[in-house]
């Protein structure tokens, strides 16, 4: 079985930049998430495929007829939080409440709560597992945020490369963690898919 998902975020969402300072500035720039968007809907459309698309709670918030539109064509909506901020910059207070936020800004316009989650840049570590638990507890039943080899932004190298249930042991909840599809070349564990440069799309 493939399994294919997309994260809906513009060309600006750039994870080298994350201050607060330069989010307040994103509003200026101009987006091209809608136009890049309506061509990859046209083209699964044409192929007859269903996909996930993570969506970024800053766009929906700015585009949710796109959110709307991506839903009737029977996609599933998943959260790819709110403010485009790594995990493994924030503290667990903070990203709580971006996850949060991002969730309601998501279900009010779909009428139902995302039960998929990934996080941006792959960032959840050994170091900030937790996150897992906190996903959990926010009602998500699905994720796919960890990269299971050395990442630039994150990476958990010892993780299985198999999806795998994740029990949270404060409150019982299960989460189901996909991990981002690799493959060994020469002994690393290398990433064969993305493509971030489909939000530039003139």
């Amino acid at each position: 079985m493939n399994v294919l998902s997309f994260d809906i975020e513009d060309w600006f969402h750039i994870l080298d930049l994350p201050d607060d300072q330069e989010v307040r500035k994103w509003s200026e720039y101009e987006s091209r998430v809608e136009k890049a968007s309506h061509k990859l809907l046209d083209l699964l459309w044409e192929k007859k495929v269903k996909t996930t698309f993570f969506v970024l709670g800053w766009i929906a918030e700015r585009h949710p007829a796109l959110v709307r539109e991506i839903q009737n064509q029977g996609h599933e909506i998943g959260c790819h939080g709110y403010g485009h901020q790594l995990i493994n910059a924030l503290t667990k207070q903070k990203f709580r409440k971006d996850l949060l936020k991002a969730r309601d800004i998501i279900g009010n316009i779909t009428g139902e709560q995302p039960l998929s989650h990934r996080g941006p840049g792959f960032s959840i570590t050994p170091a900030n597992d937790w996150a897992l638990r906190i996903i959990a507890e926010c009602g998500f039943k699905y994720d796919s945020t960890i990269y299971p080899g050395k990442h630039g932004h994150g990476g958990h190298r010892q993780f299985t490369s198999r999806p795998v249930t994740i029990i949270v042991s404060s409150t019982g909840r299960e989460l189901f963690e996909f991990p981002i599809s690799v493959s060994k070349i020469f002994g690393k564990s290398m990433c064969f898919s993305g493509g971030g440069y489909l939000g530039s799309v003139k």
